[in-house]
């Protein structure tokens, strides 16, 4: 029976088109860009990816005996999922079936041969830039105490007092 089952992911691996994005979780628990790019990763967006994939759905079972895997574009796949935890899994896309809206695909280790939503196979086209974390400045705002906001040659001074008002 294909299926993901999560046990803490430690790791996401997207192969599509020859190109491998890699994003690991450290010891901390924080996502970490780790191939082609080294770089702290949007924790969301791996989320949302692992969300997608732990929420997918056979739309139908195709064989359970496949007779070559190239007639499915599963040898080689198009696209393959790895996901890293106390059980590693992975996922192989292959060709979009005919005059449907779905994907041929299969689990490692398992000769089933399944199919999928096309969408979830473009969800997939992703780059390390989707990955890579678009906060720009990072800090805890209760412990501010002043803020300086310059535009020109003008600028506004904001002093937090004792009470934590901001005046």
């Amino acid at each position: 029976q294909p299926g993901f089952v999560f046990q803490c992911p430690s790791g996401l691996v997207v192969t599509r088109g020859g190109k491998t994005l890699e994003a690991d979780k450290d010891k901390d628990g924080n996502w970490k860009l780790t191939r082609p790019i080294t770089s702290k990763a949007d924790s969301m967006k791996v989320r949302d990816v692992l969300t997608a994939v732990n929420d997918l759905k056979v739309d139908k079972f195709e064989t359970d005996h496949p007779s070559d895997l190239k007639i499915y574009g599963l040898s080689p796949p198009s696209a393959v999922l790895e996901i890293g935890g106390a059980k590693d899994q992975t996922l192989y896309i292959g060709r979009d079936k005919l005059k449907t809206t779905d994907v041929f695909a299969q689990m490692k280790g398992s000769p089933t041969v399944f199919l999928l939503p096309q969408t979830f196979k473009k969800s997939l086209d992703l780059t390390p830039s989707d990955f890579k974390d678009k906060t720009l400045l990072q800090f805890d705002a209760s412990l501010a105490v002043r803020l300086t906001v310059t535009h020109g040659n003008k600028s506004i001074v904001y002093v937090k007092d004792t009470q934590g008002k901001w005046e």
